[in-house]
Parts: C-alpha cells; structure tokens; sequence
C-alpha cells in the first residue's frame, strides 16, 4: 500500500483540479475493491489496515460511514460487501 500512496501524491502533485477528482475517486476505489478481497480471503488484518487507510482518505459522510461499517464488522467476525 505504500507504493500506492506514494504514487497517489505524485500524481496528485502534478493533476489539475478535475485530474485530482479522478484520482481521488479511483484510490478509493482501489482500496475498497482490495478490503473486499481480503476479506473474502480470510485475511482480516490486511482488510483493516486497508479499511483504515481508506479512512484517512478525503471521505463523504455516507463513504466514512460504509468504512466504519465495514471495520465493526470485521471486528465482529462479520464480512462485508464495502
């Protein structure tokens, strides 16, 4: 995950204002289509760690809301479909 955090702000450093919408969009993205992964993998404390960077994102009210959903059900043992 470093490398896509890294790469992240590169881009966003150089992207114009609409380029740095889209960039924001598709990290998100990224990282909810990999939390979903481990967790169907069974890998709970990869799914955190991605759930938590996430959060750390520049997130909605709804998309922070779905991210806590998502970490209290992988807490609970629950999966879930972020």
């Amino acid at each position: 995950h470093e490398q896509v955090d890294l790469c992240m702000k590169m881009a966003l450093a150089v992207a114009n204002e609409k380029q740095r919408g889209e960039i924001r969009r598709t990290i998100k993205e990224f990282y909810k289509m990999w939390g979903k992964f481990y967790i169907e993998s069974g890998k709970k404390k990869q799914a955190v760690e991605t759930y938590e960077r996430l959060w750390n994102l520049d997130l909605a009210d709804d998309e922070k809301t779905e991210v806590r959903d998502g970490l209290l059900k992988i807490w609970a043992g629950k999966h879930t479909s972020l």
